[in-house]
């Protein structure tokens, strides 16, 4: 393969209905050197995704080496996950025998929806629920508080009381403990003074989160969530929203 080049990957879904994934790849020259990329798209998408990868070159001996993760929300038809650089050329060629047999060069991808799974062997997390995205609001006292619930039971103040139940707001599931990443990074930054100002919720779990990380660290939760905003529906469960909220706050992968 030559710059400019690419490779086009359809896979498939094991559901129907859900939206088909589409891989590329191609070689880019950066700084002098030829880096391998790999773009991951959805084909035909017809609502908002989460979509999470991991892939993974897969040598002579059939172990994984160059392994990267991402995850991200695609809102328009031109999102993308991008690997970039996921491998230099260089890297490859230097030991042609373990990666490229024959010339031929294999990779592991594990992809996952916001919808289902997309190939055998992956958790179905489910789809369909509603997932709200509102403003925090601050209790003056405690007939305001009383009156924001009477309002909407989505909603929740979001003051320094209100965070004393933060661990268990938080929790993403039965299993999540003190060991998991997002939580451990909201307690830092809230043993730190930065206290949350935004409250995801799908209504059967809530995440209290920062609105600057969330614009800062991703450019979807930046199209989603202005000064402003009260409310924003997309369809995400609650395993999803923990992971993408985890490689928001972390910079990692989760499985």
């Amino acid at each position: 393969m030559q710059p400019g080049q690419k490779r086009n990957l359809l896979v498939q879904p094991l559901q129907m209905g859900a939206p088909k994934i589409e891989l590329t790849l191609y070689l880019r020259q950066t700084s002098g050197e030829d880096n391998v990329l790999i773009e991951v798209k959805i084909s035909d998408r017809k609502e908002l995704h989460c979509v999470i990868a991991k892939i993974s070159v897969v040598d002579a001996d059939g172990r994984f080496s160059h392994t990267k993760g991402k995850g991200a929300i695609f809102i328009v038809e031109e999102d993308c996950l991008k690997f970039e650089p996921f491998v230099k050329k260089v890297e490859l060629l230097t030991d042609e025998s373990r990666y490229l047999i024959n010339d031929v060069l294999f990779l592991k991808c594990e992809l996952k929806t916001s919808f289902g799974v997309v190939f055998a062997g992956l958790e179905n997390y489910g789809y369909g629920l509603s997932t709200t995205v509102a403003s925090a609001l601050p209790a003056k006292s405690t007939n305001d508080l009383k009156s924001s619930e009477e309002i909407s039971s989505l909603y929740t103040s979001c003051s320094s009381d209100s965070l004393s139940n933060l661990e268990n707001g938080n929790d993403c599931s039965e299993d999540c403990c003190s060991l998991c990443p997002l939580n451990i990074a909201l307690h830092r930054l809230q043993k730190d003074g930065e206290i949350p100002d935004l409250r995801l919720t799908n209504g059967s779990r809530s995440f209290y989160v920062h609105r600057s990380i969330l614009v800062e660290n991703s450019p979807a939760f930046k199209k989603l969530i202005d000064e402003n905003v009260t409310t924003k529906y997309f369809g995400l469960s609650t395993q999803y929203l923990h992971h993408i909220l985890t490689y928001v706050y972390t910079g990692t992968v989760t499985y």
